[in-house]
């Protein structure tokens, strides 16, 4: 459950890349590890979507669209 793969596509991805590795295992996360927090973020960021936006919740709670990550500027063209 800490490390697994997603395929990314068009949307300004580069092209017949990876990014981030695992131990020989497969078992932890070896270099570059991507959080679910930096994948939401990047895929939002691609979208135009700004993801430090906070949106309302029934009680005027206001409730962060992603907290935490990066975009990773690595895997954009």
């Amino acid at each position: 459950p800490k490390v697994f793969s997603v395929v990314m596509a068009g949307a300004g991805v580069k092209r017949g890349m990876a990014y981030g590795t695992s131990d020989a295992t497969g078992g932890e996360p070896d270099e570059n590890p991507v959080t679910v927090e930096s994948f939401a973020k990047t895929v939002y960021y691609q979208l135009g979507i700004d993801a430090e936006k906070e949106l309302m919740a029934p009680g005027s709670r206001p409730i962060e669209i992603v907290d935490g990550g990066n975009v990773l500027k690595d895997v954009i063209a």
